[in-house]
């Protein structure tokens, strides 16, 4: 058993809301002293939750703890858990007291009061506790509370149970469930929750109440699904989840020929029950299909299923890609011989080609296809889709796939307009709306980025890209609700790199201690957690790591690493004896390193020669963004300091003027890139006291890194992995200088206490009961 509290503990009294509960007389009692009804197992699983007050209690230690002399079914604890909601009032209340946190368990979230003795310690972490954990729930629960969400107009379709147990008859379930919810997304009038948030709670037993709770929802349409041949049974129902009763419920016993009656039938009667206005276009919505093929139509619900599925591979589904990709294309090819009419089939044929153009693929022969040809595929089922129906959702967005999967200049940043278009028509389609924000945040647009990933949030509540969305919060400076998201998403997907994210807000407001205990958190090892611990003054375990992220079994990566190595050693001459910038095919790396390295010694002609054999200075002027951020800051340097000046203003005006476009001041991320950038500037034109001016006012916000900005390079113009930033040739003005003796020092001491702080045992549980 977990390290709970026992719900047999000595007696003790607590007080919550307007409720008292007293474990003696086993009594609870309402803010009149007037007991409340509730079973011996109800009383025991609230006292449990109550002495584990702010934590996940998963539902065996539940079970375990009610029933500890009986084996039980879940179902025992779901309907003892209804009965205390219900005897709290939980459907009138706007506050939650119980929270449902989806694949764990229960947490009980209200402040509450020991009134048997005093226990402020416990109290506060409780709270610090719940904060952390139950997060992910409650964060959207309010969130949707909030934006009214939970409307009676609103619905969340689940993943429909396959009872056959056939290969494909749980793709097929799944397909038809898409095909509801993309019906039902496209009534004006509804709100409907996106895929990613109702297939969550697939196959976890969850009662559609607690479901709907957390979804925010007032509405679910659940159901089965058994195929038998050309026999088909589908049952569907609508559940209330305010009364936990069916608004509407169907048994439908039919042949596979009637898949279309069927579909149009189910959505209509949710419309009705729902008392939506179906208007000439929503009418149309609910009957339109893309084929009249029988046969077509049920593969491509497979299909469609599968290549949804294969678009963001869990960690554990990526060994079968292979073998699932190919067979999602060989159906999108049959579908297509079925009926070559079938517009969203060639979308999807293309979208497969492009998603298997990394892997195998054979002709009809059996002949191994090169990436060429299976581009030229992708781009020929694309052209049969766009002329059947170019203005049809999937078709648009299968274009921008295949667009940007067969031109490496191309990314989603060329197809702003496309997803804006496809969003005018579908404020519902989620699919683009993260594209959107995604897009906008790699402009750096991260005020609009975060008020689009809003939107997501909205309609897809579950879904693992509002990481993306807390990353663009911190960049605004806003790190409460960043963590607050980030934690959502990684007790929701554990498998995500939601760590990182942590660390990177940390990093941000210089906490690198606090960064360095998330990424020992990682599932993984991150590849700048070596530049924190540089920075925080422990080089034995910073080089460690650094070791230890590179593969030794490739040689590319050793030679890398034995470059790098010597870099922070600074052993120069190892890396001019190692690698010859006019060697044929060398690799960029380590021709980056080498450029560093003449930078680093001062070798600045070299340097800009190097540099100008590949780009032209005037492409540099007038396509900016040909080069990172901390490049130009390098090669403004460079030009400053061998004395080319015109050549150096002309690069500064230019990038100035960029990096306020670029990364808006208004914004932490874009403030801190500007002070970067015009601490650089200053110093290699030998304006010392205004440069020192910027470097204090970094240092008074919080700048901690001397290592590199070992966060991220999103808005760092002095983000270099292979220099310290106290041996950075564009300081060299500022060096001797007390003043700047004096703010290194004060980075220097702050990062000694904090490398100190993790010596002596610093844990993130002391971080979060800080917090």
């Amino acid at each position: 058993m977990s390290p709970h509290r026992s719900a047999s503990n000595d007696p003790i009294s607590f007080k919550f809301a307007d409720f008292t509960l007293n474990s003696s007389q086993r009594q609870l009692l309402d803010a009149s002293g007037k007991p409340i009804p509730l079973s011996s197992r109800g009383l025991d699983a609230l006292l449990f939750l109550l002495r584990n007050q702010g934590e996940v209690v998963s539902k065996q230690d539940l079970m375990a703890a009610v029933w500890p002399e009986s084996v039980v079914e879940e179902n025992n604890l779901n309907q003892a858990i209804a009965a205390i909601r219900k005897a709290l009032g939980e459907n009138q209340r706007k506050d939650k007291l119980i929270v449902t946190v989806p694949g764990r368990g229960y947490s009980f979230v209200a402040q509450t009061e020991n009134l048997s003795r005093s226990n402020k310690r416990r109290f506060l972490t409780s709270i610090a506790v719940a904060a952390t954990l139950v997060v992910a729930v409650l964060f959207v629960y309010t969130q949707r509370t909030d934006s009214n969400i939970s409307s009676e107009k609103s619905i969340a379709v689940l993943p429909f149970v396959a009872m056959s147990q056939g290969e494909e008859d749980q793709y097929f379930a799944d397909g038809l469930t898409e095909e509801l919810l993309n019906k039902l997304s496209n009534l004006e009038e509804l709100s409907v929750t996106a895929r990613t948030s109702s297939f969550f709670f697939k196959g976890q037993g969850i009662d559609v109440r607690e479901i709907g709770e957390s979804l925010g929802v007032a509405h679910i349409l659940e159901g089965s699904v058994r195929r038998d041949g050309e026999k088909l049974r589908i049952t569907a129902q609508l559940i209330d989840v305010r009364s936990g009763f069916h608004s509407w419920s169907e048994n439908y016993d039919r042949n596979m020929e009637d898949i279309f009656t069927i579909q149009d039938d189910i959505s209509n009667k949710v419309a009705r029950s729902l008392s939506l206005t179906l208007l000439e276009n929503d009418q149309i919505e609910i009957t339109s299909h893309g084929t009249d093929n029988i046969d077509a139509q049920n593969l491509y619900l497979i299909a469609a299923s599968r290549l949804r599925e294969l678009r963001t591979p869990r960690p554990a589904e990526i060994e079968s890609f292979e073998t699932n990709i190919r067979r999602t294309r060989d159906l999108f090819r049959e579908i297509t011989l079925l009926d070559s009419q079938f517009a969203a089939a060639w979308a999807g044929l293309a979208e497969s080609y492009i998603l298997s153009r990394e892997s195998e693929v054979f002709d009809e022969s059996g002949s191994n296809l090169s990436f060429r040809q299976v581009i030229e595929l992708a781009k020929s089922a694309l052209a049969k889709a766009i002329a059947l129906a170019p203005d049809d959702e999937t078709t648009r967005l299968a274009a921008i796939t295949v667009n940007t999967g067969s031109n490496g200049y191309l990314s989603q940043l060329d197809y702003l307009d496309d997803y804006e278009s496809i969003l005018e028509s579908n404020p519902n389609n989620v699919q683009a709306l993260e594209a959107l924000a995604t897009s906008h945040s790699s402009l750096s647009n991260f005020q609009l980025a975060a008020e689009l990933y809003d939107r997501v949030r909205v309609l897809d509540p579950l879904s693992p890209a509002l990481l993306m969305r807390g990353q663009n919060l911190v960049f605004l400076g806003d790190f409460a609700a960043a963590q607050a998201q980030f934690r959502q998403v990684g007790n929701l997907y554990p498998e995500l790199r939601w760590q990182q994210m942590m660390a990177l807000s940390e990093v941000q407001q210089g906490h690198l201690h606090h960064a360095e205990l998330w990424l020992r958190e990682s599932t993984d090892l991150h590849p700048r957690q070596f530049q924190m611990l540089l920075s925080l003054g422990d080089y034995g375990k910073g080089m460690a790591n650094l070791r230890a992220h590179f593969n030794a079994d490739d040689e590319l990566q050793r030679e890398l690493m034995e470059l790098e190595i010597a870099m922070w050693e600074r052993n120069y001459d190892f890396v001019f004896n190692a690698v010859d910038p006019a060697e044929p095919g060398l690799p960029m790396e380590k021709l980056k390193i080498y450029e560093d390295a003449l930078y680093r010694t001062r070798r600045f002609e070299e340097r800009i020669d190097l540099l100008f054999q590949r780009v032209e200075f005037e492409d540099l002027i007038n396509k900016p963004l040909l080069l990172a951020p901390s490049r130009y800051a390098e090669l403004h340097a460079a030009l400053q300091l061998s004395g080319k000046t015109e050549q150096a203003a002309r690069l500064a005006q230019v990038m100035t003027q960029l990096s306020r476009e670029y990364f808006p001041i208004d914004s932490h991320a874009g403030l801190r890139s500007s002070q970067e950038w015009e601490l650089s500037v200053l110093a290699s034109k030998g304006q010392v006291n205004e440069a020192l001016d910027v470097f204090e006012a970094m240092v008074a916000e919080g700048w901690r890194w001397i290592a590199g900005n070992p966060s991220t390079d999103q808005g760092s113009t002095i983000h270099n992995s292979l220099y310290w930033f106290e041996d950075n040739p564009a300081l060299d003005s500022l060096r001797d200088h007390p003043r700047f003796k004096e703010l290194l020092n004060v980075v220097k001491e702050d990062n000694a206490r904090m490398l100190a702080e993790l010596d002596s045992g610093l844990s993130l549980q002391d971080i979060i009961e800080d917090q």
